[in-house]
């Protein structure tokens, strides 16, 4: 009986270390799909700011875009190709904040210093004048752009953007474990599909979600390439001293959900109160995740806007104004 005890034992030991081999290849096998091409479709150029990496996809006006937190170049550029934009009429110029890939943490911490990066990075593509397009952790570094370098920013778009201190929850232990080792990719490998479906099923006549939900997922993988940033965006957050809101002089449009957790409704009226003619959006009952399940919407507004203000001959309206 006892050797029969031990056999089954044995068994099931291997059964679970074969199971544990598999499923760790199958991870290291998609983690190696998703960062398979991060440098080859981006590229560092060397800057009075230090290196900065960036991508860029289309032709006609130039549209510098801010990714958030985490991310990289990849969280934009990759959404931009699902989107054909090479097509389009702009010219996206996507960088990598510092912090993130192959851009370091040196090249600038605050906003402040993450903006004159941007204008370096233009400077080495001889781009005098862009629009700014800022998507939430992008918002402060769009917002100091646009108001350091009100001669090269002829609009500005703001989508579910920070504009003021966030008070962020204490991580509890299993969390902070897992943020500092490879448990977090493998973290996000478990959750995708889940993730993904409970989007998609928001809207499942939009069948673009589940492509756009897994590029920006993936866009947080592998988190050692990303942690510098990260951690020093959850730093400049806490910490972040009062935007020049009111020094932005561009065309301003805000596109905001009122049900927003992680960057809540009063971000977007705050930068509306202070921005003068700046037009505010409100999506009735959207989260964060509009970025994504409302794509369509957030692109027909923005598009439209741009397509108005970029050439820079436009003048704000002379009234703040908005709409549900």
């Amino acid at each position: 009986m006892k050797k029969w005890l031990k056999r089954i034992g044995i068994g099931a030991l291997i059964i679970v270390l074969l199971f544990c081999v598999v499923t760790y290849v199958r991870f290291t096998q998609w983690r190696n799909e998703v960062t398979k091409n991060l440098l080859n479709d981006s590229t560092v150029v060397q800057t009075m700011k230090g290196p900065i990496e960036y991508a860029e996809i289309g032709h006609g006006r130039p549209i510098l875009i801010v990714h958030g937190d985490p991310g990289g170049y990849d969280q934009v550029y990759k959404v931009l190709k699902l989107q054909h934009a090479e097509n389009g009429a702009f010219r996206y110029i996507v960088p990598s904040r510092p912090g993130y890939l192959r851009t370091p943490l040196s090249v600038g911490k605050t906003p402040r210093e993450q903006a004159e990066a941007f204008a370096a990075l233009l400077d080495v593509l001889k781009i005098d004048k862009v629009a700014v397009i800022g998507g939430s952790g992008g918002g402060p570094s769009a917002i100091e752009f646009a108001a350091l370098y009100p001669e090269r920013c002829v609009a500005l778009v703001l989508e579910a953007a920070i504009t003021t201190k966030i008070i962020a929850p204490t991580p509890g232990f299993a969390e902070a474990a897992i943020k500092n080792t490879v448990g977090y990719d493998f973290s996000f490998w478990l959750l995708k599909n889940q993730f993904v479906a409970g989007l998609q099923a928001k809207d499942p006549s939009d069948l673009e979600i589940t492509a756009i939900a897994t590029a920006i997922l993936n866009s947080a993988v592998p988190y050692a390439r990303r942690k510098d940033g990260w951690d020093n965006d959850t730093e400049q957050w806490t910490t972040l001293a009062e935007l020049p809101l009111t020094r932005i002089r561009c065309p301003t449009l805000i596109l905001q959900g009122t049900a927003d957790q992680n960057v809540p409704p009063a971000q977007a009226e705050l930068a509306h109160s202070q921005i003068a003619g700046s037009k505010l959006v409100t999506l009735p009952g959207q989260d964060h995740w509009m970025l994504i399940t409302k794509h369509k919407e957030l692109d027909s507004l923005s598009h439209a806007f741009l397509v108005e203000h970029a050439s820079g001959n436009s003048a704000p309206p002379p009234q703040n104004a908005d709409q549900k």
